[in-house]
C-alpha cells in the first residue's frame, strides 16, 4: 500500500533518458523508489537539463543553462544548475500545487530552500546527499586550483543552506553521515545504500574461469582515471599472462596514455553487460572520492570476483564475503590477483551474489526505506 502524500522530486541533471554514470543511476533509483512508495500518481519530477526530449506525465524539464557565461553567473549567485527565472518557476509551482514533500536529489539547492521556507512552512523538505558536494567538486576540479576555490566556496554555502533547511537528510554511507555531522552539524535520518535491480541471468554465457582477464569499468572521471593510470603503471607490468580491459565513457580519449601490449582501452560502449559476463575479475583501484561507488554494487550483482581499494568498497559491508578482496598497494594487488587466478570462482560467485541480494538489491533496500519513510511522514 502506498503512502498518500504529494511529492515533488527535484534533480539537477537528466536522470530519465540518461543513466550513463553512477550518480544518474542513483538519482533514477531514488525517483523509482518514490514512485513505488508514494504511488506514481503522487510523484512529480523536475529535472534541470537541456535535454529536449518531450516530457512524459509527471516529468518536467527546465533548462539548466544556455552557455558558459550564464553558468558562471548562476554559480556565483548560488544557483548552481538553474537560472533565477526557472528557480522562481519551481517556487510558484510549489505554492500552487501544495506538495506535502519536496525531495531534493543532491544538496545543492540552497537558494531554493530559502525561498520554500519563506512561502510554505507546511511542506517537508527531504534531501538526499549523494556525497559531500564540496569534496566532490574539489576532487573534480583539483587540476584547476583557482576555479576550484571559487566554485567550492559557492558549493559549500549552498550545501549548508540545503542541509540545515531540510527536515530529513538521507545519505549513502556512515562516512557521509559522520562528515555531515562534523561539517554542518546535521543529524542524518537514514543511510540508504546504493541498490540496483537484479539483472543477472544464470543462463547467460560466461567466460572461462581459467582466462587471465582483468576488467576495469568506470567513466573518465578524476578518481577513476588516476586510479587506473596508477594500476597500469605499477601493477600490469608485474603480472604474467594477464590482460586488462578498460571500459567506460570517454576513456578512449586516454588510449594513447594507457594502452599497452597487455592493456586494451575500449572506452565508451552502449552496453556493459557483455563485458561483465565475459570477464571474471573486476579491479577497482580507486584511492579517493566521496559517496558510494555504484560500479561496486554492479560487479556484485554479476557475482564477479572483486579486487578493490578501501575507497572503492566504502559503504559496503563485505567482511567475510568470499570473492571480495581489499588491496591498497601494488604488491597487494599483484599477490591477490596471482592467488585467486588458480581458484574455482563458483564459490566466490555465490558468496558475492548472496551479499548483493541480501543487502544491495533494489527490492531489499526498498522495503527498508518504505518502513522508515512512513515514520518520517508521520513525525
Amino acid at each position: 500500500m502506498s503512502i498518500d502524500k504529494k511529492v515533488l522530486m527535484i534533480a539537477t541533471q537528466e536522470i530519465v533518458s540518461d543513466q550513463s554514470d553512477g550518480g544518474k543511476k542513483g538519482s533514477n533509483r531514488n525517483w523509482r523508489m518514490l514512485k513505488d512508495i508514494f504511488g506514481v500518481q503522487n510523484i512529480t519530477l523536475i529535472m534541470y537539463t537541456n535535454n529536449a526530449e518531450d516530457s512524459r506525465t509527471g516529468v518536467i524539464r527546465l533548462a539548466a543553462y544556455n552557455n558558459m557565461f550564464s553558468r558562471v553567473i548562476n554559480i556565483l549567485s548560488g544557483r548552481l544548475f538553474v537560472s533565477k527565472r526557472n528557480e522562481d518557476q519551481v517556487v510558484n509551482m510549489i505554492v500552487q500545487k501544495r506538495y506535502d514533500i519536496i525531495f531534493l536529489d543532491r544538496t545543492l539547492h540552497g537558494t531554493l530552500v530559502e525561498k520554500i521556507r519563506t512561502i510554505d512552512s507546511r511542506c517537508q523538505i527531504w534531501t538526499f546527499s549523494h556525497n559531500l558536494e564540496s569534496n566532490y567538486f574539489r576532487n573534480k576540479l583539483k587540476r584547476y586550483p583557482i576555479i576550484s576555490t571559487v566554485i567550492c566556496r559557492r558549493v559549500k554555502r549552498s550545501e549548508k543552506k540545503t542541509i540545515q533547511g531540510s527536515d530529513c537528510l538521507f545519505v549513502l554511507t556512515k562516512r557521509d553521515a559522520a562528515l555531515n555531522k562534523k561539517i554542518y552539524g546535521a543529524e542524518v535520518c537514514l543511510c540508504i545504500p546504493t541498490s540496483l535491480e537484479d539483472k543477472y541471468c544464470e543462463n547467460q554465457k560466461k567466460s572461462d574461469e581459467a582466462t587471465k582477464q582483468l576488467l576495469f569499468i568506470g567513466t573518465m572521471f578524476g578518481p577513476n582515471y588516476d586510479g587506473i593510470q596508477w594500476f597500469v603503471d605499477n601493477v600490469m607490468g608485474k603480472l604474467s599472462g594477464y590482460t586488462l580491459t578498460i571500459v567506460g565513457k570517454n576513456f578512449e580519449t586516454k588510449r594513447k596514455r594507457l594502452q599497452r601490449s597487455n592493456v586494451i582501452v575500449v572506452g565508451t560502449v552502449d552496453d556493459l553487460e557483455g563485458f561483465y559476463y565475459g570477464n571474471n575479475i573486476i579491479v577497482m583501484p580507486i584511492f579517493y572520492g566521496d559517496g558510494q561507488k555504484v560500479k561496486t554494487a554492479e560487479a556484485m550483482m554479476y557475482g564477479k570476483t572483486i579486487i578493490a581499494t578501501d575507497e572503492a568498497l566504502e559503504g559496503y559491508e563485505i567482511e567475510n564475503v568470499k570473492g571480495i578482496f581489499r588491496c591498497n598497494t601494488a604488491d597487494e594487488f599483484i599477490q591477490t590477483i596471482n592467488n585467486v587466478s588458480a581458484l574455482s570462482r563458483e564459490e566466490y560467485r555465490v558468496s558475492v551474489r548472496d551479499k548483493f541480494l541480501n543487502e544491495y538489491s533494489y527490492a531489499t533496500v526498498l522495503e527498508k526505506v518504505r518502513k522508515n519513510f512512513l515514520t518520517f511522514v508521520n513525525k
